[in-house]
């Protein structure tokens, strides 16, 4: 057998969560999860916004 390579996560970037109701989102992630909301900017060639929390 050859050598074996172990890899860690050391951090992530991004993740993109779609929902449904994009206002109660940010009011879980920010209220319950206690996350800051950074960016709030519309997409209107998608119809919705980007935010980052």
């Amino acid at each position: 057998m050859g050598e074996r390579v172990s890899t860690a996560v050391t951090g992530i970037r991004t993740v993109a969560i779609p929902v449904t109701d994009q206002d109660r989102a940010v009011e879980f992630y920010v209220s319950t999860l206690g996350l800051e909301k950074l960016l709030d900017a519309p997409i209107e060639q998608l119809g919705g916004r980007w935010m980052s929390l």
